[in-house]
């Protein structure tokens, strides 16, 4: 309700257009040696995301109260108003903020053989299975159901997934499915005496 009162009454000022890009794209202003004065950019113009995984919006929102932060704090520094190195301070503060959804994207599109790119290391391959072994708890679990929905909304981020609890019920769950698979595969694990 609260986006439709703030858009009923407005006029679309061009048409809507569709994007048949699907690939996640980060173009690294903040690595320029120079950026021309009052030259922001926000949103797809630096990180476009996969829509599949519905961040774009979402990061585009997070730049948008990264620009405010990095005004505000301009604006604290020149009571003048004078904006002299906004851009460069902004584009590095935008990079920071856009670091976590990117790593999420990126690391779920490495899964798909398709991808171009540089394949996923060890370390990569092993956060994976550990993601997808949260995933697989947060259908048994409301606790991590939720935790889950709040990190892949960008409200929490995924840090939280390692915090001991998280991290004591992933482990339990692997031992216990460990376990079925041992006993499902015809070994007696009881010792035997003769």
């Amino acid at each position: 309700p609260i986006i439709y009162e703030a858009i009923k009454d407005a006029q679309a000022i061009s048409p809507v257009r569709g994007y048949h890009r699907t690939e996640n794209r980060w173009l690294h202003y903040e690595k320029l040696s120079r950026l021309p004065s009052g030259f922001l950019l926000i949103g797809d113009a630096v990180c476009a995301f996969n829509p599949v995984y519905g961040q774009g919006m979402t990061t585009a929102a997070l730049g948008a109260l990264t620009l405010d932060e990095s005004l505000s704090k301009q604006l604290s520094r020149h009571a003048d108003g004078n904006l002299a190195g906004l851009s460069r301070s902004f584009q590095q503060q935008l990079s920071k903020r856009i670091t976590v959804p990117w790593l999420m994207a990126t690391g779920e599109d490495f899964r798909w053989h398709t991808t171009v790119g540089g394949r996923p290391n060890w370390m990569t391959q092993l956060m994976q299975y550990y993601l997808d072994q949260v995933l697989l708890l947060a259908a048994e679990s409301p606790d991590i159901h939720k935790l889950f929905l709040e990190v892949i909304h960008l409200l929490k981020p995924p840090s939280v997934f390692f915090n001991l609890s998280v991290l004591r019920q992933v482990l339990q769950r692997i031992i216990k499915k460990s376990d079925q698979n041992w006993n499902r595969s015809g070994y007696n694990r009881t010792p035997t005496v003769y």
